[in-house]
């Protein structure tokens, strides 16, 4: 098994920027600017983020980020080469996708797929409770080596 160091800062860091994404949800889901709009094609994604407000445009940008830390905890979890933080870690990784990917689809739909908004919230609770379930696996085997 490698160096677990790494991996416990980036599932960490991943934590703390789901928890942040999770308060901007909520600003924007409680934002009296986020209306139905028609559906809208991903040339105005942006555009229709935008016209909700800053906390929108944040959400969206923080979610890119977490998909990107989140590409990071899955590499360093496949690096541990311990099949528990493997399977932990890529099923965390495809909450993490699954949140992302219906946050989009939501948006694309004017904010009136139901299903969709469902399918984000889903997908963020599956990835926070198994990426905090990593972090604890990892910290339990680095105080099994000796090392904190």
């Amino acid at each position: 098994m490698r160096n677990l160091k790494p991996l416990r800062i980036a599932v960490i860091v991943l934590l703390a920027l789901l928890a942040l994404q999770f308060e901007l949800g909520m600003a924007v889901n409680l934002s009296p600017n986020l209306k139905e709009v028609p559906p809208v094609g991903v040339a105005d994604l942006w555009k229709v983020i935008a016209s909700v407000g800053g906390d929108a445009l944040a959400h969206a940008v923080l979610g890119i980020v977490l998909v990107a830390a989140a590409v990071v905890g899955l590499v360093l979890s496949l690096l541990a080469r311990a099949a528990s933080v493997s399977v932990i870690g890529v099923i965390a990784f495809l909450g993490t996708t699954v949140a992302a990917v219906n946050g989009v689809l939501f948006t694309l739909s004017g904010f009136k797929n139901d299903g969709y908004s469902h399918g984000m919230a889903t997908g963020f609770l599956v990835a926070f409770t198994l990426w905090f379930v990593q972090v604890c696996l990892v910290s339990a085997r680095l105080r099994g080596q000796g090392t904190r």
